[in-house]
């Protein structure tokens, strides 16, 4: 109990001179202010990104989305010429016979997975161009 005195004592001695001076509202405030007003364009720029990147998903599930719709009208069609495709061809090795409905479907896929990626990119670079 007394040494916790003793340091009590210590400690006031320390900071028992110390009296900070107040600074003065009006300048805390334009401080304040002027800071703020810093950050108001980049927040307005992240909005605009926020914005585009917004569209460029849509625009990429659209475009997603009607790929499929596409290729399910035209599935019968597909199938029809890989079988045709997979019976005609003699001199293709065997396994490519074997696996061609599944290289033909990654095709596919591979296809349309470009085709979002693209739309995607071409949204970004689209809406850089007209917000600036």
């Amino acid at each position: 109990m007394i040494m916790k005195n003793i340091e009590e004592e210590k400690f006031n001695a320390l900071f028992g001179d110390f009296n900070p001076e107040m600074k003065s509202d009006g300048l805390f405030m334009s401080r304040l202010e002027n800071k703020l007003a810093t950050l108001e364009p980049v927040k307005s720029q992240i909005e605009k990104t926020h914005r585009r990147n917004r569209l460029a998903v849509t625009v990429a599930a659209v475009t997603g989305f009607m790929f499929g719709i596409i290729v399910a009208i035209f599935y019968p069609y597909i199938e029809a010429f890989i079988s045709k495709l997979s019976s005609s061809a003699t001199s293709l090795p065997s396994w490519i016979v074997e696996y061609a409905t599944s290289l033909t479907w990654g095709v596919v896929g591979i296809l349309g997975l470009t085709l979002i990626f693209s739309a995607y990119d071409i949204t970004l670079i689209a809406t850089r161009r007209t917000v600036k």
